[in-house]
This record gives C-alpha cells, sequence and structure tokens, in this order.
C-alpha cells in the first residue's frame, strides 16, 4: 500500500510541478511548502483532492514534535545549502534523496531527455498496474485483519493462563477478579494489545489527554475480559467465544489505520 501510494504521489506531484512551472519566479533562499490532500476509497484507488500553499502546521503535540519540527529544519537546510552551494546538487536525479525528502524533477534530465511532459502517459499504464497490484494483495493476505486476529489470540492466551493460575488456587472467582496478580498480567497484555492494534482514543489531542484515553482503554478491555473469564458476560452473551468476540471487537472495532 505505501509504496502504490508513493507512486502515485510523486506522479501527482510532478504533475502540479510542471503545471505551475511557467508561472515559478526564481528567488535565492527561499522556498514554496505546499501540502497535496489524498484520499483513498474502499477499491484501493487513490484520489488527488488538492493542494494549498498554505498548509495548517500546527497539529498536535506528538505530531509537531516528529513531524512537523523535523521537517521545518530539514527544508531551510536544504534552501540554505542549495543556494550557498548549488555544485552539490548538480549531479542529483529523480528519486535522490536529501534526508527525508526526494527529488520528484530534474531540469537537467529534462534538458539532457528532451521530452515533453504528458499527464496521460505519465498515469495511464502506471497506475493502472499499481491499482491492480494493491488489489490482489490486499485480497490474497488481508494483512490487518490478519495480525488483529493474531494479536487478540495472544491476548486470549496468556490472560486464560493467568487466570487459569489462579482458579487453581482459589475456588471462589471473586478472588481471581479481584487478584493484583492477575490484574497485572492483564493489564501488561492489553496494554501491548491497545499499542499494536493503534486503538483510536478520543483525547482533547495534547500528550497528557492521550495518555488517559490510552489508560482508560485498557481498564475497559480488562475489566471485559475478567467478566468473561469469570462467566459474567452482557445479557445474551454465552461463554467465551460470545464475550471473546465482543472484547475483540471493542478494541479492533476502534482501531484507527
Amino acid at each position: 500500500m505505501t509504496s502504490a501510494f508513493e507512486s502515485y504521489a510523486k506522479q501527482v506531484m510532478r504533475l502540479v510541478f510542471n503545471s505551475v512551472m511557467p508561472n515559478l519566479a526564481r528567488r535565492k533562499k527561499s522556498y514554496q511548502m505546499l501540502e497535496l490532500t489524498f484520499a483513498i476509497d474502499d477499491t484501493y484507488t487513490f484520489w488527488y483532492l488538492g493542494a494549498n500553499n498554505s498548509p495548517q502546521l500546527s497539529r498536535t503535540p506528538k505530531i509537531i514534535r516528529n513531524i512537523i519540527n523535523p521537517m521545518n529544519d530539514e527544508v531551510k537546510s536544504l534552501v540554505l545549502e542549495l543556494s550557498d552551494l548549488p555544485e552539490a546538487f548538480v549531479n542529483m536525479r529523480y528519486g535522490d534523496r536529501y534526508g527525508k525528502f526526494r527529488l520528484v524533477y530534474s531540469e537537467y534530465e529534462a534538458d539532457i531527455r528532451n521530452t515533453t511532459y504528458n499527464p496521460c502517459t505519465e498515469f495511464n499504464a502506471k497506475w493502472s498496474l499499481a491499482k491492480s497490484a494493491v488489489l490482489g494483495t490486499a485480497s490474497l493476505h488481508d494483512y490487518k485483519t490478519r495480525v488483529e486476529s493474531a494479536n487478540l489470540r495472544e491476548v486470549k492466551k496468556f490472560t486464560r493462563a493467568a487466570w487459569d493460575k489462579c482458579r487453581a488456587k482459589y475456588k471462589n472467582p471473586e478472588t481471581c477478579l479481584q487478584s493484583e496478580t492477575v490484574r497485572k498480567v492483564l493489564n501488561e497484555r492489553y496494554a501491548n494489545y491497545v499499542d499494536k492494534a493503534s486503538v483510536s482514543m478520543d483525547s482533547s489531542g495534547d500528550e497528557e489527554g492521550e495518555r488517559d484515553a490510552r489508560d482508560a482503554k485498557i481498564a475497559e478491555l480488562v475489566e471485559a475480559r475478567l467478566r468473561e473469564m469469570a462467566g459474567i458476560g452482557e445479557p445474551g452473551a454465552e461463554g467465551e467465544d460470545g464475550a471473546g468476540a465482543g472484547a475483540g471487537a471493542s478494541a479492533s472495532g476502534s482501531a484507527a489505520n
């Protein structure tokens, strides 16, 4: 999926650049940052929605720290180095990297090849191949579902082992429901499960809010699993399979991917 999207996004970037290139002005130590917006539908088709020349870079603290700030620093370094030492970039070709940036257009290559940009040729064959590859991979492997199922099986396996060990010592299930040892195992396992599944949290966008929402989700899943193993299910639920499906749906149903 990632490689298919990157291929399509670079094609769109070349289209946008070639469309505005006649109107571009060269100014030293300056740059123009564009935000390109894309969407993907349920048939794995990518859609280019538009470009914004004033991108909104104010996001959550985590995104600002991990993505926005490093990107801004790298852009400034690129602009200054290109202005002060342009000869260092002479040999760069399409696809070459500067940090995490990739070159999608080279005037030198365009002049040498003496080719005319044709968006119909650019998109037609390449995109149909990428789309068919994505659809084929998705139908054969369904990677996301397999990973989520494996993670849930792992959680159920280790939490059941902790519960059975406790029940071997105490006949009263209420004792195991309140056991700190059992709850510790469940908390650790569901914390790992939530992190792997990227379970969606309803938070205010700050780091403290994200932590609180994560802890609340883990506590919710732990309580549901304890009730399941103790046989205290929701009305209409029968046995571990029914309760397990409910607990799994609670996590995977809110997974963000």
